[in-house]
């Protein structure tokens, strides 16, 4: 795509001078020939180059939308040399290199200095879902329409890629920043785990990522605990239920008391908890051996195989729960201390031995929250773009750039995005002034760290 820029606009103006067939041949040649030519050939050779060279953020934006990156096929492999090839080539002070977290999976990292150096990091994923059908979007894709481009990936997160590329080159050369374009967010966060992993020595004193809120500043996020627990009882007659121990009447009060312990943890931000799952019925064989390795985490593995009986008590219950921790006293041994504090209480009160069979945490990962004052760089610089808006993490969800700042408790910590819409969905926009705005934070914050 082409955008018609100042210089084009000037050469169309000229050329509709009327010619006064009185003035002077002279003035004619200089005042309007000679510049209408030299213009003419500026114009065809920023068409011949823009393709291969975009230098301008909605370029770049249109370029990047162009070239698909989700978990299918290629994955993010081409639009990593993109954005490697294109920092090499415009950027020479950067040093940029493509390191792989999974077959044609790179991350793309680029630094000034060293990465032991880095005092400032930028990053942004580059993977997307994957494409809608084409006839459920009503603007075309890869167009702009009242100011906003359409495109998979220009709300999530190509749009907020395309400002920083093209903020880094107009900022010029800089010290102690470094850049990370990573794979694998909408998944499982492989290229930030990856990263982090690789990378300890990467400790910034700030950190912005391009991914986050629709110009809004996000300056921290809740964590994530996912985990299954099973209960065991003891089955019996329907017509006799006071002589069994139903694990399915235990399990309701242990999640009551689970979601009551969370709903009063709210420092700095408010916790919440979701029942995802409940199975219960009589236990056919033996409760399923917790997973060996990484690659066998699925929990639809660890529910029992079990019958069901209408006429018989349930003797095992199982749940997947999901919690977002926004206290630091939400940590899975705490969710396991509850439980077990909820099964004593409720067989003593009921005369019952229901027993905590398994529990299994799959996934847990921490949030963060900036301090008071660490972000004020990017508040100041990006002013334009978000007018003071900060978004609430209570009600939003992880942030895996949080595998980052959440190591580093002085550090400051911004999620933020030009104006968009429709992640994820068809018609998915990104606001093309705000685009520009985001580009210019990019530049200002930039020159706070010159060579």
């Amino acid at each position: 795509m082409y955008v018609m820029e100042s210089h084009q606009w000037l050469t169309v103006t000229l050329i509709l001078i009327p010619v006064n067939p009185s003035s002077s041949k002279v003035f004619h040649i200089f005042f309007i020939v000679f510049p209408c030519i030299y213009v003419f050939f500026i114009v065809i050779w920023k068409s011949m180059t823009s393709d291969t060279h975009p230098d301008s953020a909605i370029q770049l934006v249109d370029a990047l939308c162009h070239i698909r990156s989700f978990n299918e096929g290629a994955f993010e492999a081409d639009i990593a040399s993109y954005i490697a090839d294109y920092l090499k080539t415009h950027c020479p002070w950067l040093t940029v290199i493509l390191e792989e977290t999974a077959q044609s999976r790179p991350n793309v990292i680029a630094y000034d200095s060293t990465l032991a150096d880095t005092r400032l990091l930028i990053v942004g994923h580059t993977d997307t879902v994957p494409p809608s059908p084409t006839d459920q979007w009503t603007v075309p894709e890869f167009s702009i329409n009242n100011g906003r481009y359409y495109a998979l990936g220009a709300a999530d997160a190509k749009g907020g890629i395309a400002a920083v590329l093209d903020g880094i080159v107009k900022a010029g050369p800089t010290s102690g920043v470094t850049y990370l374009f990573y794979t694998d967010e909408e998944y499982a966060f492989g290229g930030m785990k990856h990263f982090v992993s690789n990378h300890p020595e990467v400790q910034p004193d700030l950190i912005l990522s391009a991914c986050g809120a629709s110009a809004e500043m996000t300056a921290g996020c809740r964590g994530c605990i996912e985990f299954s627990y099973t209960l065991r009882g003891r089955s019996g007659h329907a017509s006799r239920p006071h002589l069994s121990e139903s694990a399915i009447d235990a399990m309701h009060v242990v999640n009551q008391r689970l979601i009551s312990w969370c709903s009063q943890r709210t420092k700095p931000y408010k916790t919440s908890i979701n029942i995802a799952a409940i199975h219960a019925g009589l236990l056919r064989n033996t409760i399923p051996p917790l997973p060996t390795s990484d690659s066998d985490v699925n929990p639809e593995k660890l529910i029992p195989d079990m019958r069901h009986a209408a006429n018989n008590v349930p003797d095992v219950a199982w749940a997947l729960v999901d919690v977002r921790p926004g206290d630091a006293d939400v940590t899975p041994a705490a969710l396991e201390q509850c439980i077990t504090d909820s099964i004593d209480k409720y067989n003593t009160e009921n005369d019952k031995h229901i027993e905590l069979a398994q529990f299994f945490v799959r996934f847990h990962v921490d949030g963060y929250h900036s301090p008071e004052g660490s972000f004020d760089a990017i508040q100041r610089h990006f002013a334009t773009v978000h007018n003071g808006a900060i978004s609430n993490p209570s009600e939003r969800g992880y942030i895996d750039v949080a595998m980052i700042s959440s190591q580093l408790p002085n550090a400051g910590c911004v999620c933020m995005a030009p104006l968009k819409a429709n992640d994820h969905s068809p018609d998915e926009w990104v606001d093309v002034a705000s685009l520009m705005d985001y580009r210019d934070g990019i530049v200002r914050l930039l020159n706070d760290y010159p060579a």
